[in-house]
């Protein structure tokens, strides 16, 4: 089993074999935009110098990464009974963390139901306004009533400019919805951490 110092001397040398494979990347990066490259017909060549550096980068910062987590797990491990205490604490607080982001959950989803249940009922009031004129009207004409035909044509005009009104309103009720849904997701995110961090600190 690696060393947390083995584990740090190859992340150490990782990082200098990122910072110089960045180096070499950057001439092929201003290569590709040269005119004499683009002349040449060069630009395949270069692009998949471009790709093949990045994609070395790539390796590398992921073994980089992998890294850290082993040497952030076996740092800790290494400590584990004088940090006891720390454990149980960050245990409390990823609790009450989780407990604090579920009840925001539960608010947010209060509200998002509230948000498309005044939002079905808004539309659903207006296209009945809307179809109730033009009944009244229809009626109206049916029955050669002048008047009532002027009125129910009146009462048309007023719906449909409500329903118009109506509409837009809808359209902004659908971004917020939008918003409220990706804010839930967000929450459950976090939720999934907390959660994953108090597994982690129980091992």
């Amino acid at each position: 089993m690696n060393t947390i110092q083995e584990l740090k001397d190859r992340r150490d040398q990782l990082t200098l074999e990122v910072e110089s494979i960045q180096g070499d990347l950057a001439p092929f990066e201003e290569a590709l935009e040269s005119p004499e490259v683009i002349q040449q017909g060069r630009q395949r060549a270069v692009q998949d110098e471009i790709n093949d550096h990045k994609r070395r980068i790539d390796s590398r910062n992921l073994e980089i990464s992998n890294l850290n987590q082993k040497i952030h797990r076996l740092e800790r491990l290494a400590n584990r009974e004088s940090l006891a205490a720390g454990y149980l604490s960050d245990m409390a607080n990823w609790k009450a963390d989780e407990m604090e982001l579920n009840e925001k959950r539960s608010s947010i989803e209060t509200r998002l139901q509230q948000v498309r249940q005044s939002d079905q009922e808004d539309m659903a009031k207006a296209r009945q306004a809307e179809t109730d004129a033009a009944t009244a009207y229809a009626q109206a004409v049916a029955w050669g009533d002048v008047e009532g035909e002027k009125a129910a044509n009146a009462e048309a005009q007023k719906a449909a400019k409500n329903l118009t009104a109506a509409a837009e309103h809808h359209r902004r009720q659908q971004l917020l919805i939008t918003a409220l849904e990706q804010e839930l997701v967000t929450i459950d995110l976090h939720i999934t951490e907390a959660q994953k961090e108090r597994t982690e600190i129980g091992e």
